[in-house]
C-alpha cells in the first residue's frame, strides 16, 4: 500500500519558502492528493478485483418509473483524475508567474538559526531591492495572485456544478445518505446511498447474434467499486462544501486587505513583534499595495529576527534619503547592484 502512494507524497511535501497560504494549500495540494488517491485506489485491482462482475439470470419486470438509469460507473476514476487536473491549473499559473522570486529573496533566511552579522552584499542588494519603487512590477505580482485565488473559489464552484451534472442532482439526492452517516443510522445510510450508488444492479447486453441480428440479454451485476464510491463521495460532498465556506472566507478576507491601509499594516507588523510599527509605517510609505503584498510574503517567511532587522534597515534607509523612491531602470528589471543614492551601509 506504501508503494501504491508514495508517488504522490510529493504533493504533500512542506517546503521552508511558501508563496502562498492555507487556503491556497487545501484547495492546490490537499485536495489533489484526495482525488488522485481516490482514483488510482479505484483503478487498483488487486485491492477490489474486478469493477464489475455480471450473472446472466431472469429477472421480474422493473416498470419504467422505478428504473434509475446508471451512466457514470465506468468514468468515476477519470472524473476524480479530471477534478485533481483542475484544482493544480491555479498552482500551476502561479509558480509560472512567481518564477521563484521569493525564493530568490529569502535563500538562506528562513531557519530557526541564521548568521549574526548577513553577508555584506546580501543585506545590501534586499534593502536596496525593498527601498526601491518598482510599482508595475509588484501590482502585477499581487493582481496575479488575487486572480489565481479567485479561479481556487470559481474551481470549487465547477467542480461542484460538475458533480451534480454528472451524478443527476447528486448534492440534493445525496444529503440524506451524508445527514445519515453523521448521525451514525447506518440503515438509513445503506437504504439512501443505495439509490445513488447501488451495489447490484440490472444490466442490459446488446449484441450482434450469429446470424447478424441485433439481440438483447439481461443479466444481474455486482458493481463492487461503489462500495468505496459512497465512502469517497460522500466525504467529497463534505469537503467540497466545506472548502466553499472557507473560499469565501478568504475572498472577503482579501477584499479587507485591498480596501483597508491600517489591516494591511497589522498584518506586517504582527509577524515581526516586538517590531515598532514606526518602522513598518516607514517602510511602507510612499509605496503601493503591491509593494505591500511583497513584503508581507517575505514577513511570512523570513526568521522574525531577520524580518525584524530588514524592515528596520528599509525603514533608516528611506529616512535617511528624505522617503525619495528608486524607479524601475530601463529594461524593465530591477537592478540589485544599483545603491539608493545617497545611502551608507554605517548609516543603517
Amino acid at each position: 500500500m506504501l508503494e501504491f502512494v508514495r508517488p504522490l507524497q510529493s504533493i504533500l511535501q512542506i517546503k521552508q519558502v511558501n508563496s502562498t497560504d492555507l487556503v491556497w494549500r487545501l484547495h492546490c495540494r490537499v485536495t489533489v492528493f484526495l482525488l488522485l488517491l481516490a482514483s488510482l485506489l479505484l483503478s487498483a485491482r488487486q485491492y477490489f478485483g474486478n469493477p464489475i462482475d455480471c450473472i446472466n439470470a431472469k429477472i421480474g419486470h422493473i416498470p419504467e418509473s422505478e428504473r434509475s438509469y446508471q451512466k457514470y460507473y465506468q468514468w468515476v476514476v477519470f472524473i476524480l483524475a479530471l477534478q485533481a487536473c483542475m484544482f493544480s491549473v491555479p498552482n500551476f499559473l502561479w509558480k509560472a508567474w512567481e518564477a521563484g522570486r521569493l525564493q530568490s529573496l529569502c535563500d538562506g533566511l528562513t531557519t530557526p538559526i541564521v548568521p549574526d552579522h548577513w553577508e555584506k552584499t546580501r543585506k545590501k542588494q534586499l534593502i536596496t531591492y525593498l527601498s526601491a519603487d518598482f510599482p508595475h512590477l509588484h501590482r502585477t505580482y499581487l493582481l496575479r495572485y488575487c486572480f489565481c485565488t479567485l479561479l481556487n473559489f470559481c474551481n470549487v464552484l465547477l467542480n461542484i456544478f460538475l458533480v451534480n451534472v454528472i451524478f443527476s442532482g447528486f448534492w440534493s439526492n445525496y444529503h440524506p445518505a451524508v445527514k445519515a452517516l453523521l448521525s451514525f443510522d447506518f440503515p438509513s445510510w445503506n437504504r439512501y446511498n443505495s439509490q445513488v450508488f447501488p451495489k447490484i444492479a440490472k444490466c442490459d447486453f446488446h449484441f450482434v447474434g450469429p446470424s447478424g441480428s441485433k439481440q438483447n440479454r439481461d443479466g444481474l451485476c455486482l458493481l463492487p467499486l461503489n462500495v468505496v464510491n459512497e465512502k469517497i463521495f460522500a466525504f467529497i460532498w463534505l469537503w467540497f462544501l466545506g472548502l466553499l465556506v472557507i473560499s469565501m472566507l478568504n475572498l472577503l478576507f482579501w477584499i479587507v486587505v485591498l480596501c483597508s491601509k491600517g489591516f494591511r499594516l497589522w498584518l506586517l507588523t504582527a509577524p515581526l513583534y516586538p517590531i515598532r510599527t514606526s518602522y513598518v509605517a516607514r517602510a511602507l510609505d510612499g509605496q503601493g499595495v503591491g509593494q505591500w503584498f511583497l513584503l508581507y510574503q517575505l514577513c511570512r517567511n523570513l526568521n522574525p529576527i531577520v524580518g525584524r532587522e530588514l524592515f528596520q534597515s528599509v525603514s533608516k534607509a528611506k529616512g535617511h534619503n528624505g522617503h525619495k523612491t528608486f524607479r524601475m531602470p530601463k529594461g524593465g528589471e530591477p537592478d540589485f547592484y544599483t545603491d539608493p543614492e545617497g545611502y551608507d551601509e554605517e548609516g543603517v
